[in-house]
């Protein structure tokens, strides 16, 4: 049976929209998984950034303490009770 261009090119065209249409409705999905990761990752950022701020202090802290120890020896906080 001899098809015509225009079938042929009908058939193509349904088939391509057809192939559009079942991608197409993957795509929200994605979109929608990807901003939960985009998500997840910035909130992992965040908690290490506050993480790395708290080490920093946690230092300045132990520097700050042992120029108060080096200037009061003898105060109560540095004393031993045992």
């Amino acid at each position: 049976m001899h098809r015509s261009p225009r079938m042929r090119s009908g058939w193509v065209k349904g088939f391509l929209l057809a192939f559009a249409m079942a991608g197409g409705q993957g795509i929200p999905n994605r979109m929608d998984n990807m901003k939960t990761d985009i998500n997840r990752l910035l909130n992992v950022m965040n908690k290490l950034e506050k993480k790395e701020l708290v080490n920093q202090n946690n230092a300045e802290v132990k520097k700050e303490r042992s120029v108060v120890r080096k200037l009061y020896p003898n105060s109560h906080p540095f004393t031993k009770l045992w």
